[in-house]
């Protein structure tokens, strides 16, 4: 009896655990998409300047794709394993 009794929670416990992952997943369904990055065409010709600020913008836009995809690839590994 005891060991049913703990089997059910521990079910109960990772129908809790799915619920909230997918939960998460859902919210973020929209955030997945990569963000494009359009650079100003004739970047040579602005300063240097400009250019380092251009080149910074592009990786940080660059960056927050890359942990985009990898939260979302984490959640649905997550989501796999619970359910």
């Amino acid at each position: 009896m005891h060991r049913t009794a703990i089997a059910n929670a521990d079910l109960e416990m990772l129908e809790k655990a799915r619920a909230a992952i997918q939960e998460v997943v859902a919210g973020r369904r929209l955030g997945v998409q990569a963000v494009p990055y359009f650079s100003p065409v004739d970047l040579a010709a602005h300063h240097p300047s400009i250019q380092r600020a251009e080149r910074r913008l592009q990786e940080q836009n660059d960056y927050g794709n890359r942990v985009r995809a990898g939260i979302h690839i984490s959640l649905m590994a997550d989501r796999k394993s619970v359910v």
